[in-house]
């Protein structure tokens, strides 16, 4: 068998023109990666029709957009040179997840390639798509079943949630077959991806259980139009020629989110566009001064006695990768606060206000902070141990104890307009509300400093 060069697929489905990133860039690289990524986005929002059953795919949860990647290109690209039929693809593809469609063509037909058609062919293997006993996950069927020839993973491979990159390559391949009086060659296709689903389980994706439009990584955010995972994404020529880089925003707000605005004067975290340096100072002092008011025991609490005072508080710093990440999760306009599991280890408040009679973002970021406060005066908060307890979570009180928390030693904050509404949000760290630790040491401001820290006197804080 006799073959042509390998024609490479390039596309991307952020980036204006898919020449020049990689070598070999075809026209129709576009409609491919635009397809996968829409296949995708109909899945994360549980739209994608399932035949086999008359309903939908349940939706998922943690689905990533895949974006182009060269070395899987030129992975891809080393397979399908061989015209290796499915089979072959199946047996010799290692540590990539794959998908692979083929296509005869009569002898005369002009049309080069079955690019376009590529993933409705490939959704024909959906039916071999299944959910665990408790629906919490899509996965393939078990070891038996996918090891055998009957079963191909080409679909599932494209759906795969942990995917985050995708190269793909395509071949013409002379045809010998009994029909080769009615067809001379057939196009193969190639995609590689860099998740590959595993035995034991061969899971997918995991089903949505809530409302939440995305739950991603702490380094990506979810788009609220296709419900996918995006990250910031550089990618680089491999060719001899001068490199070019592409890189997409860092975030990528919701349409409907109005944002701060830094200048060249906002110097405090020069990287983080959408905040400006008198909101992080604001929201920072307003901070500091009740934890001050804590320290010396200034603090009323609901039942009109005071609490005790602090002898551990620490003063607070400001945080830039804090603030990168809560600008990140504000911008997309949400209506709850955001789950532990997308912000690890880091403690969150969230205050939404109607917009009508604020005026400027300094004033919502200052009703936020002072409502986050405040309730300690209305709800029931730590005794006089000052001990966090299972009773306080999900209790209107945890507002206050996050920020009270004295081993907390960093902040970052975000403010942004959602019409109707004004959304303030706060990361901490180490975060706080942790059941069975204390809030903060009861005693004397200062006496219980931690030994990286001495006492500020004029805050009566614990400050490095």
């Amino acid at each position: 068998m006799t073959r042509s060069a390998v024609i490479v697929i390039l596309s991307m489905l952020a980036a204006s023109s898919v020449e020049g990133i990689c070598d070999g860039a075809i026209q129709d690289a576009q409609k491919l990666e635009d397809s996968i990524n829409e296949v995708r986005a109909a899945v994360a929002k549980g739209d994608l029709l399932d035949e086999y059953t008359g309903g939908t795919f349940p939706a998922a949860k943690n689905m990533n957009k895949l974006v182009w990647d060269c070395e899987l290109q030129s992975e891809a690209a080393t397979y399908i040179d061989k015209c290796q039929v499915r089979k072959d693809i199946k047996k010799n593809v290692t540590g990539y997840g794959w998908s692979h469609e083929s296509s005869l063509h009569r002898i005369g037909d002009e049309k080069l390639l079955p690019i376009t058609n590529m993933v409705d062919e490939l959704l024909n293997y959906k039916g071999y798509i299944t959910t665990d006993l408790d629906e919490t996950v899509a996965r393939l069927p078990g070891e038996p079943l996918l090891e055998s020839t009957s079963v191909d993973p080409s679909f599932a491979n494209l759906i795969a949630a942990a995917a985050t990159k995708v190269g793909c390559a395509v071949n013409k391949c002379d045809y010998e077959g009994e029909k080769a009086d009615t067809y001379d060659y057939y196009a193969t296709v190639l995609c590689l991806t860099d998740h590959r689903l595993e035995s034991p389980d061969y899971d997918i994706y995991e089903i949505k259980q809530d409302e939440a439009d995305c739950v991603c990584l702490t380094d990506s955010w979810c788009n609220p139009d296709t419900k996918l995972c995006e990250t910031t994404t550089t990618i680089t020529t491999t060719t001899t020629t001068p490199t070019t880089t592409t890189t997409t925003p860092a975030i990528q707000p919701s349409p409907n989110a109005v944002l701060p605005s830094s200048t060249t004067e906002d110097t405090i975290c020069p990287e983080n566009y959408y905040m400006t340096d008198k909101l992080r100072l604001r929201i920072l002092d307003m901070h500091n001064s009740r934890r001050s008011s804590l320290a010396l025991g200034n603090v009323t609490k609901n039942t009109g006695a005071n609490l005790p005072a602090a002898a551990n508080m620490r003063k607070l710093k400001y945080d830039c990768e804090l603030e990168f990440s809560a600008i990140k999760f504000a911008s997309q306009c949400p209506k709850i606060g955001s789950t532990e599991d997308t912000r690890v280890e880091q403690g969150e408040n969230m205050y939404q206000m109607i917009e009508t009679g604020v005026t400027s973002f300094e004033e919502a970021a200052s009703k936020a902070v002072d409502s986050w406060w405040k309730v300690v005066q209305v709800y029931p908060s730590p005794g006089s141990a000052a001990k966090f307890r299972e009773t306080h979570v999900g209790t209107a009180i945890i507002t206050f104890t996050q920020m009270a928390w004295a081993a907390t030693q960093y902040l970052g904050c975000s403010v942004v307009n959602c019409s109707p509404f004004y959304t303030t949000v706060c990361r901490y760290s180490p975060k706080g509300n942790v059941v069975g630790q204390t809030v903060y040491a009861p005693g004397d401001f200062c006496t219980a400093c931690p030994p990286d820290t001495k006492c500020n006197a004029t805050l009566y804080l614990c400050a490095p």
